[in-house]
């Protein structure tokens, strides 16, 4: 064969190659782009939702604030099956729990439901969700700051009776009328 019967193979393979890549990459794109106007718009219609509840609706984070807020993770608070939580600093001082969850296997609609749901409960015994994150796999919950620490720490530590019966008792009332408002 000569070499430009080689050179004109070579250059037909080359742009079958090249259109294929092309191909694949278009629908990549297309793909992303469906998927991220379909969470987009999932988004758009909980916080509509959520917007209904006025003052009380929990503000949404993009998960650069979060990483600002907790001062890049940080102080680590806790961990738990769902998530890990962070101390953070809302921008108006007031100090927050970031909990970062991870593995969850529910949807935007799901997740954002539940946002609104937790975001509507409003008790003394029960700590008080202020914001959100959702952006694909990067979901968080930012509640009410507890400087005491969570009731576990007390009621689990190695001496739970350093509360005092009295003190025990009162817990489970008040764990009691928050199970009771949930109700």
């Amino acid at each position: 064969m000569c070499f430009r019967c080689y050179f004109k193979a070579g250059l037909a393979i080359f742009a079958t190659a090249l259109f294929s890549l092309a191909c694949v990459l278009s629908i990549f794109k297309l793909h992303k782009s469906y998927m991220f106007s379909k969470q987009y718009n999932q988004l758009k219609k909980i916080e509509q939702r959520l917007g209904m509840h006025g003052s009380l609706a929990p503000k949404r984070y993009r998960y650069r604030e979060l990483k600002k807020i907790t001062w890049s993770f940080r102080e680590k608070l806790g961990k738990g099956g769902f998530g890990t939580v962070y101390k953070g600093c809302l921008s108006d001082s007031r100090l927050v729990a970031v909990k970062i969850l991870h593995n969850l296997t529910s949807n935007a609609e799901q997740f954002l439901n539940e946002v609104a749901s937790i975001s509507r409960t409003s008790h003394v015994n029960v700590v008080n969700l202020l914001g959100f994150c959702f952006e694909g796999p990067k979901q968080a919950l930012i509640y009410e700051y507890m400087p005491n620490g969570s009731l576990d720490s007390y009621i689990y530590s190695d001496d739970a009776t350093t509360l005092g019966w009295e003190k025990l008792y009162e817990i489970a009332i008040g764990i009691a009328r928050g199970l009771e408002y949930l109700l």
